[in-house]
């Protein structure tokens, strides 16, 4: 099957992962991103980006919808490649008129794969756009879109674990330079640095980006002024005792891509996460906390046993090697894709 995926082959974005996956599997899969997007320098990026955000305001003055400018290139790009199917990972970037003329001129089934949580779905405009298929990540997007209005297109589809990544050996200069007690990645935004105030009496490392407004914040002294991507993101993680995911409070019955990544390569995982009962034995592949109490009584139990560390995560990898990989993820849509055609 041919598949034509609308991304940039970020690393470790979910673009890049499924491609992986449908590859894997025997697929032709062309990645590809009808804007210019710079890639070497942060100023680049953030001249960029501000550019791209006058360029939406003045789309949604002029035509009411934000990415407008990018409605033309989508259709071309879609048309050279003739692809089987067309998987949209960003559900407000098409409208409806785009999608109605793929399927009239090009006639491939059109997919939305939506990775991310509630707060970035803008005005809900994909619910009147006509996807064959609508895959949400949190049963209660699920509910409000699909069940309520009795829509089949919409289903639910945890992320997962890329396992295409190889795991590299984690030598001594490796924990030298990334060991600690607790180590967490992300946008800093003020709910995750409130949780992580809470244990600012240990060694602590976060990584990722700080908006200019978060500069001032007391966790910032924690923060080492870096992203972690790749092959680095693999070796802080398995050098810290503590890997600490505190999720988004909009992840209301969803999870997120850190409890894949964490568990996929065999770090330890202290989650705030509740839904991460429904994948994983709590108190014996992950660990989890609700409340400030619970979270300082969880990281003061867990740093001073690092055999249970150890056992934990690597069933917990075992787990997701097992069933929650981007592959078995992609069969699903397979299938259903098949399906449509029946």
């Amino acid at each position: 099957m041919k598949f034509v995926l609308l991304g940039d082959e970020t690393p470790d974005g979910m673009d890049l992962s499924v491609r992986n996956a449908l590859t894997a599997l025997g697929h032709d899969v062309n990645v590809f991103w009808p804007g210019f997007r710079p890639r070497e320098t942060h100023a680049a990026w953030k001249a960029w980006y501000y550019a791209e955000r006058i360029r939406q305001q003045w789309n949604l003055v002029s035509d009411g919808h934000p990415f407008a400018h990018l409605q033309r290139a989508v259709i071309d790009a879609v048309k050279r490649k003739q692809p089987d199917a067309f998987i949209v990972f960003t559900l407000p970037l098409l409208k409806q008129e785009t999608v109605r003329c793929i399927k009239e001129e090009v006639g491939c089934a059109i997919i939305g794969w939506y990775p991310d949580a509630i707060v970035n779905l803008g005005r809900g405009d994909f619910f009147s756009v006509d996807y064959d298929l609508i895959y949400l990540k949190d049963p209660y997007l699920v509910e409000k879109f699909g069940t309520v209005f009795a829509d089949p297109r919409i289903r639910f589809l945890p992320e997962a674990f890329d396992d295409s990544a190889e795991i590299p050996v984690v030598t001594e200069n490796d924990r030298e330079k990334y060991a600690c007690d607790v180590m967490s990645y992300g946008t800093l935004y003020p709910y995750r640095a409130r949780w992580m105030q809470e244990l600012s009496g240990y060694d602590i490392a976060l990584y990722g980006n700080i908006p200019r407004w978060m500069r001032g914040h007391p966790v910032v002294q924690f923060h080492k002024q870096r992203q972690l991507r790749g092959r680095e993101k693999i070796i802080a993680s398995l050098s810290a005792n503590i890997c600490l995911n505190t999720a988004h409070y909009s992840e209301i019955r969803g999870v997120n891509a850190r409890l894949w990544e964490l568990t996929g390569v065999g770090a330890f995982q202290l989650t705030n996460l509740a839904q991460a009962a429904d994948y994983f034995r709590i108190g014996e592949e992950v660990a989890v906390f609700e409340t400030v109490t619970e979270l300082r009584e969880a990281a003061e139990h867990y740093l001073h046993r690092p055999d249970e560390r150890q056992v934990m995560a690597e069933k917990a990898r075992q787990r997701t090697l097992q069933h929650h990989t981007w592959k078995d993820r992609a069969k699903v849509v397979l299938e259903d894709i098949r399906a449509l055609g029946t």
